[in-house]
């Protein structure tokens, strides 16, 4: 075979290989993934995705990527982009929802509960 077979492939007649499992093509040049690679990921490997880090991840490129992390339990749900848990808001789930305002400078740090500015005090400051 020439050119020849590549990666373990065996040359059984002229210009034919037999590839392993795990390899395709002419030469047995393109690696087999056993599943598919989602969202663009390219398989680079017998069985690896090659991922865009900035937006996936995973064995297959199925799980989004969140350059910053969700907080107060909120997930990744597609790339850079949070579902809060209830009582937060926010790119990132870090804005807290109170259902009464806070007054006098008064923030709302958790859902219901505010932090008061100096000299001010009680739950809604």
């Amino acid at each position: 075979c020439s050119p020849g077979c590549r990666n373990g492939g065996l040359c059984i007649a002229k210009n034919t290989c037999k590839c392993s499992q795990w390899f395709v093509g002419e030469q047995c040049e393109f690696p087999v993934c056993r599943s598919t690679c989602l969202n663009g990921g390219r398989c680079v490997k017998p069985n690896v995705c090659l991922c865009d880090s900035r937006f996936w991840t995973g064995v297959r490129c199925q799980l989004p990527v969140c350059m910053f992390p969700c907080l107060h339990g909120g997930r990744c749900v597609r790339p850079n982009q949070c579902s809060c848990q209830s009582g937060y808001y926010g790119k990132m789930c870090e804005k807290a929802i109170c259902k009464d305002s806070c007054f006098n400078g008064g923030r709302c740090i958790r859902p219901g509960t505010c932090a008061c500015a100096f000299g001010f005090t009680g739950p809604r400051c």
